[in-house]
């Protein structure tokens, strides 16, 4: 039975994205928090997911401000294997990065990749944009990131599929529920 567990954990979808503010340090703590039957989940500040992607909840309304993030979630549900040939072709050097930084995508798959391969390759997973929008951090320093980690890439859009993904105020959405 114990290992029948251990392999459904490990198979349940997790953040694809680092996050700051994430609330993976606070899962054991949240999860205490839960009821065990509800109908329906609200996230007003989806971030990484990692609540979420921990409840793996029938329904759920996911919410955020940042259009960029949004949009991420959104074309990880519909279009994750596309996006991740888009990913496939990023590598991590300072010439790319800040190559990549600097464009201005053309359509949502293509902003949804660079946004993940920003989120993977600038310093700690930031997400900062300057008056003008343009994002702003500097590259990170790592060894060899994980730009594109299929396995999570593909799990997070099978636990999108009965998710409702919006750009709202959390406040907006709290009056949803």
């Amino acid at each position: 039975m114990e290992d029948k567990i251990s392999l459904s954990l490990n198979h349940r979808a997790k953040p694809f994205l680092k996050w700051a503010g994430g609330k993976k340090s606070l899962l054991p703590y949240l999860l205490q928090c839960v009821p065990k039957n509800y109908e329906n989940y609200y996230e007003p500040f989806l971030g990484g997911g990692s609540l979420y992607f921990a409840l793996g909840p029938k329904s759920a309304h996911l919410s955020d401000l940042n259009e960029e993030l949004i949009n991420t979630y959104i074309q990880v549900k519909r279009n994750v294997e596309e996006l991740i040939e888009h990913l496939q072709k990023m590598h991590y050097n300072k010439k790319e990065y800040y190559n990549i930084r600097s464009i201005n995508p053309q359509n949502d798959l293509e902003r949804a990749a660079r946004f993940i391969y920003l989120n993977k390759t600038c310093w700690n997973g930031l997400y900062r944009v300057n008056k003008k929008g343009n994002f702003n951090v500097p590259i990170g320093r790592y060894e060899n990131p994980s730009i594109c980690d299929k396995k999570r890439l593909r799990l997070a859009r099978t636990a999108l599929q009965n998710a409702t993904l919006l750009v709202v105020d959390f406040e907006k959405i709290l009056d949803a529920a």
